[in-house]
C-alpha cells in the first residue's frame, strides 16, 4: 500500500467501513458450518491485531471486536484482578474469581470496553464465584453494566445470591433476552418473585423473548403473562404451559409475531368436546413455529391456528409414542398432525423424545415418519431426530429420490441423548441399511443438497473407485455416525472424497468416539493431500 492509501485508511469513516466487513456476527448456532466458525475466529483475530497497530486504528477495531462477546468471562477478565482460581468448577472447567478489589483506573478501562458491547452471552454460574456479581454491583450500583447492550443470550439465574445483582445487565436498549431460572429450585420463592418483578419492564419493551421459568421438577413455573406481550416479534417458551382458548386467542392477535415456540403441557378446552375453537385470526405474520408436547395436543394447536404463511416448523413429540400408543393410534395421530401442515412449508424438523421402550418391535419405521409427508410440495430441508433407535432402510432413502428437487438438507439422526447411548453394537446390521450407490443417487437427484446426515451406510456396498462418478457436488456437511466394525474405511473414504470434494469437516478431528469420526479424519487427510494445503485456522 502506498502512502496515500495508508493515509486514506487512517480516516475514521474509512476504517469503520473496512472493519465493519470483519464483524464476526452473532454467536454461532447449530446450523453454523465449521468453515463459518473458522472464518469468525479469523475475523476476531484480525480485529485484535488491528487494534494494536496504532491509535487511529485501535478505536474502530475495538468497536467491532467487542460488539459481540461470546462469553461474559472474556469481558470481566479484562479486569486484571479477575483470574482463574486453583479450584475447578463442578464440571471440571476453569473457575474464576476476584483476587483483590478493582482499582479506579482498571474500572475506567473496563467501562471503555463494556460500552461497546451490543451482544453478550452469559455462561453458567458454575464457572465463577458468586462474589463476582456482588463486587461488580459495588462499582456499578445504578447499572447498566453494558449501556448499549441489545442482545442478552444464555442468561441463567441459578443463585439467590447473585440473581438480584445480575439485574445490572438489563440495558435500556435491550431488544432480545434468553432467560432461564431452572437453577433456582433450592431458592425461596420470594427470590424468583423479586427477580421477575424487576424483569417485567424489560419484558414489556424487548422485541424477542425466550423464557424458561420452570424452577423445579414438580413446581409450576412462575407466572409471566407472555400472552399479553403483543408487541413481540419472537417468543420462545421452554417451560411447559397449559393452553386455554383465551390464551390462544391472545397469542393469535399478536400483529408482528414472526417466530413462536411453545412447550405444551396440555390444551384445556374446559367442558367442550369440540376441538375447533373460534379464533379471529391465525398468526398472519408467523414464519417460524416450534410446538412441543403430545401428538393430540399438537394436532389441536395446528388445527386451530393454521398459520397461512408458515415456512419453518419444529415438532417435538414429548411422549412415549411406543409404549403409550398402539400402532394404529400412533399412525392416526401422526397423520392428524401431518395433515395440518401448510403447503407453504420449506423446513420441517421432527424430534422424538420417547424415553424408554419396552418392546423394540413396536418402534415406528422411517417410512412411518416420512411417507405421510410426500404431499408437501416445497420442502427444502427435512430433519428427524430421536432418542431411540429408529432404523432407516435403503428403500426409505431411495423413495425420496424423486421428491423435493430443491432439497438443501436431509438429516435422519439421533438426539444428543440418543447418540450418547448408541454404539455400533446397537445397530441391526442385518437390516437393509442405505447402500453407497443409493446415497450417490440421492445426492445426484438433489443438486442443491448441502447437508446430509445418516445414522449409517453399508460399507460392503462401496463401489470401486473407477465406478464412482465425479459430479463435483456442492455438499458441505456429511455426517455418518456408525459404520460396521472390522471393515476398512479406505474405499468409503476415497469414494466420498471423489463424490463430495467440497466437504467442510468437523474441527475436533482428534476426538474419535465413533467410526464416523475416523472417517472424517481420513477425509481430512485426503483433502489436505488433494489441495496441497492445511486449513488455516
Amino acid at each position: 500500500m502506498n502512502d496515500a492509501g495508508a493515509r486514506l485508511f487512517l480516516r475514521r469513516d474509512v476504517a469503520d467501513a473496512v472493519f465493519a466487513q470483519l464483524s464476526p456476527g452473532s454467536y454461532p448456532d447449530e446450523d453454523t458450518l465449521p468453515w463459518e466458525r473458522a472464518e469468525r475466529r479469523r475475523a476476531q483475530k484480525t480485529l485484535a491485531r488491528a487494534a494494536l497497530v496504532c491509535r487511529a486504528l485501535s478505536e474502530p477495531a475495538l468497536d467491532v471486536l467487542w460488539r459481540v462477546v461470546d462469553d461474559i468471562v472474556h469481558l470481566i477478565s479484562t479486569l486484571p484482578s479477575y483470574v482463574k482460581s486453583a479450584k475447578l468448577s463442578t464440571a471440571g472447567e476453569a473457575y474464576y474469581t476476584f483476587n483483590r478489589d478493582i482499582t479506579p483506573k482498571e474500572w475506567v478501562r473496563f467501562q471503555s470496553l463494556a460500552i461497546r458491547v451490543h451482544e453478550l452471552r452469559v455462561t453458567s454460574d458454575a464457572n465463577w464465584d458468586n462474589s463476582t456479581w456482588i463486587i461488580l454491583s459495588r462499582w456499578c450500583p445504578r447499572g447498566p453494566l453494558c449501556p448499549r447492550l441489545k442482545r442478552l443470550l444464555n442468561f441463567h439465574i441459578s443463585s439467590y445470591v447473585s440473581g438480584p445483582a445480575k439485574m445490572m445487565l438489563m440495558s435500556p436498549n435491550l431488544q432480545h433476552i434468553q432467560l432461564s431460572m431452572r437453577g433456582l429450585e433450592k431458592s425461596p420463592p420470594e427470590v424468583s418473585d423479586l427477580i421477575l418483578g424487576e424483569l417485567q419492564p424489560v419484558f414489556q419493551r424487548v422485541e424477542s423473548l425466550s423464557i424458561d421459568l420452570q424452577s423445579g421438577k414438580d413446581d409450576p413455573p412462575r407466572a409471566v403473562e407472555f400472552w399479553q406481550l403483543a408487541h413481540l416479534r419472537s417468543l420462545r417458551v421452554l417451560h411447559k404451559v397449559k393452553l386455554t382458548p383465551d390464551l390462544l386467542r391472545s397469542l393469535t392477535t399478536f400483529p408482528s409475531l414472526c417466530s413462536l415456540s411453545l412447550n405444551i403441557q396440555e390444551i384445556d378446552l374446559g367442558e367442550s368436546e369440540d376441538t375447533k375453537l373460534e379464533l379471529s385470526s391465525g398468526f398472519p405474520e408467523l414464519r417460524d413455529l416450534g410446538v412441543g408436547g403430545k401428538l393430540a395436543d399438537t394436532a389441536i394447536f395446528l388445527e386451530n391456528t393454521s398459520p397461512p404463511e408458515l415456512e419453518s416448523l419444529t415438532i417435538t413429540i414429548s411422549q412415549n409414542i411406543v409404549d403409550d400408543l398402539s400402532v394404529d393410534d400412533r399412525r392416526q395421530q401422526l397423520d392428524s398432525v401431518y395433515s395440518k401442515f401448510p403447503r407453504s412449508l420449506h423446513r420441517l424438523t421432527v424430534i422424538i423424545e420417547n424415553g424408554s421402550v419396552s418392546d423394540p418391535d413396536l418402534i415406528p419405521s422411517a417410512a412411518d415418519l416420512i411417507e405421510p409427508l410426500h404431499w408437501l410440495p416445497s420442502l427444502r430441508r427435512l430433519t428427524f431426530r430421536a432418542d431411540i433407535y429408529i432404523p432407516i432402510k435403503d428403500d426409505d432413502l431411495r423413495a425420496l429420490e424423486g421428491l423435493w428437487p430443491d432439497l438443501t438438507g436431509f438429516e435422519f439422526t439421533f438426539t444428543k441423548r440418543g447418540l450418547d447411548k448408541m454404539d455400533e453394537d446397537s445397530i441391526s446390521w442385518t437390516d437393509s441399511i442405505p447402500a453407497v450407490p443409493t446415497v450417490i443417487a440421492f445426492a445426484k437427484a438433489h443438486p442443491q443438497l448441502r447437508r446430509l446426515t445418516l445414522p449409517y451406510v453399508d460399507l460392503a456396498s462401496v463401489p470401486g473407485i473407477s465406478e464412482v462418478p465425479m459430479p463435483n457436488h456442492g455438499l458441505e456437511l456429511l455426517t455418518i455416525h456408525f459404520l460396521k466394525p472390522k471393515l476398512s474405511l479406505h474405499r468409503l473414504g476415497l469414494a466420498v472424497d471423489r463424490l463430495f470434494p467440497h466437504l467442510d469437516l468437523p474441527e475436533n478431528l482428534g476426538d474419535c468416539k465413533r467410526r464416523g469420526d475416523e472417517l472424517n479424519a481420513f477425509l481430512f487427510a485426503l483433502q489436505a493431500g488433494r489441495r496441497g494445503a492445511h486449513r488455516d485456522v
